[in-house]
């Protein structure tokens, strides 16, 4: 106890003596041993350190108190400080930041200012912002309290400190995806754009005169430099003016070659045109044979070639023809029964303009000839023969068809019978039409069909010797479905109308009888 006592009183002394020292009180030189000093050092500088300590710890829980879903200071986005700021106000200042960025495209008469999403790029604008708000978060707690103080130096404005701190590294990029298709799109809309198409001068006929169009020269974008220069500014995200390189294009046919064709077509118009046709001779004034005239590129060269065309002379032969052209007088033949003719009009030929060869004569000779002199071209239009059939009467043989008795006679003029028979006519309800008629027809076989389906409809094939004398399928004919003829059943069980007879009947009418002979029918 005496020894540990006098320990304490010792290093009191010490201490005491130490104190002294630092006051300037101590005037005596020191009795402390070396080894004495090395302890007291070491507990001043603990003291230091972990008083330091606990300021720190203060400091940084101040700090993320402060910074409670904030961005902490010195972190930098696309350039700009978002120190203090939610995610939320990030995402915004990114938003705008992309709306903001901007390529000038520069071309000799537009200027064109795309947007991100035209220029293919897709910005990460949320992942950005959880970039920033992470910085000093994420990692361990000593990777997150050097990463804030390396923040705290992007605050200073100097650059020795700065490279230290190497706050360069802790800068957030942009993040984006850029879609080249979408460029390229873009960049074929703008090409399409500026592109002119060349055109070559033109000559046209406008009335009496010539006139020229002047030829355009064409544009073309050189897409090629410019996407290679724009990818280039999207990819570093350049905000920059990019002039769009354009070359000229020249039309095939220029104007020199155009007022050459005119000056030839000029003397070709102005040559007198007469065209005869027996004493009349027609002169086409230089209006309209300046109409006849059309230039025509040639393939293989860069010149008009001038063509008088028989197209356009089209409206002037409907002039000459109206005073050339003389319609045919048709052929009339008169046939009576089907036989004798009788002419009741001559025919004559009728006489056209050949607007084919006086065309071609005409083109052929107006570039070539001083003067053009033509005899107008005709051909003649044949006339045609119309037949006119007439049924006329022919009273030198007629029939008899009696309703009542059911008989068929056949008379000579004067009255002679050359044969009667035993005929079927029309039932009650479609009886035959009483009157006197013509016979107008024949055929030696047919078939024959009539009638309402399901009630009085027949299908008669080869059907001989029939003699046409009504219009309206009447007639006198052969009934090989019978087997009697001239009975009163004829009322109930007669025919749709036509006279039916034996065959050996209906084929000496039918040889007998000619067109024209009189049919008469009554009760």
């Amino acid at each position: 106890m005496e020894n540990k006592t006098n320990t304490i009183e010792k290093v009191d002394v010490t201490l005491k003596d130490i104190v002294k020292e630092s006051e300037g009180k101590v005037k005596k030189p020191s009795r402390i041993k070396p080894h004495h000093k090395k302890i007291a050092a070491w507990m001043v500088i603990l003291i230091v350190v972990f008083s330091l300590l606990i300021i720190v710890a203060g400091a940084i829980y101040a700090h993320q108190s402060i910074y409670e879903n904030k961005v902490y200071p010195g972190v930098v986005v696309w350039g700009e400080p978002v120190g203090g700021k939610t995610v939320n106000e990030v995402q915004q200042l990114i938003t705008d930041k992309v709306k903001n960025y901007k390529v000038t495209l520069a071309s000799p008469d537009q200027t064109y200012e795309p947007t991100a999403d035209e220029l293919g790029l897709v910005f990460n604008i949320e992942t950005m912002a959880l970039s920033a708000y992470s910085k000093g978060r994420t990692g361990s707690f000593t990777n997150n309290i050097v990463t804030r103080t390396r923040l705290l130096g992007m605050n200073i404005e100097w650059n020795p400190a700065k490279n230290f701190f190497r706050a360069k590294e802790l800068e957030i990029s942009p993040s984006f995806t850029f879609y080249e298709t979408k460029l390229d799109n873009y960049i074929a809309k703008i090409s399409e754009n500026l592109t002119i198409k060349e055109k070559d001068s033109e000559v046209k006929v406008n009335g009496g005169s010539i006139e020229i169009v002047p030829a355009v020269y064409g544009r073309q974008v050189e897409t090629e430099d410019l996407s290679k220069d724009l990818k280039g500014a999207v990819k570093r995200l350049q905000s920059k003016m990019i002039e769009i390189k354009t070359i000229s294009v020249k039309p095939k046919i220029v104007d020199t070659a155009a007022d050459k064709v005119v000056s030839e077509a000029q003397e070709i118009t102005n040559r007198p045109v007469a065209l005869t046709y027996l004493a009349e001779t027609y002169k086409p004034d230089k209006e309209t044979i300046t109409s006849w005239v059309v230039f025509v590129k040639e393939e293989s060269s860069e010149n008009y070639k001038l063509v008088v065309d028989p197209a356009k002379m089209k409206n002037y032969f409907s002039f000459l023809s109206s005073k050339i052209y003389a319609a045919p007088v048709h052929k009339k033949v008169k046939v009576e029964n089907g036989g004798a003719q009788t002419v009741t009009q001559e025919g004559k030929d009728g006489i056209a303009l050949d607007e084919g060869l006086l065309g071609r004569q005409i083109a052929d000779a107006l570039p070539k000839s001083e003067a053009i002199n033509i005899a107008i071209p005709t051909y003649a239009i044949k006339y045609k023969t119309e037949y006119e059939n007439v049924l006329v009467a022919d009273w030198a043989k007629y029939i008899e068809i009696n309703i009542s008795t059911q008989t068929m006679t056949a008379y000579e003029q004067g009255g002679k019978i050359v044969g009667q028979w035993k005929v079927t006519t029309g039932a009650s309800y479609t009886p035959t039409p009483v009157g006197t008629w013509l016979i107008h027809g024949k055929t030696a076989v047919t078939r024959m069909t009539g009638g309402t389906p399901g009630i009085d409809y027949y299908d008669l094939p080869n059907v001989h010797w029939v003699s046409w004398f009504k219009g309206g399928g009447y007639s006198i004919h052969e009934a090989y479905w019978r087997t009697s003829f001239g009975g009163m059943d004829y009322t109930w069980n007669g025919s749709h109308g036509c006279v039916n007879s034996p065959i050996d009947v209906a084929k000496f009418i039918y040889d007998w009888a000619p067109v024209g002979t009189p049919v008469v029918v009554h009760y």
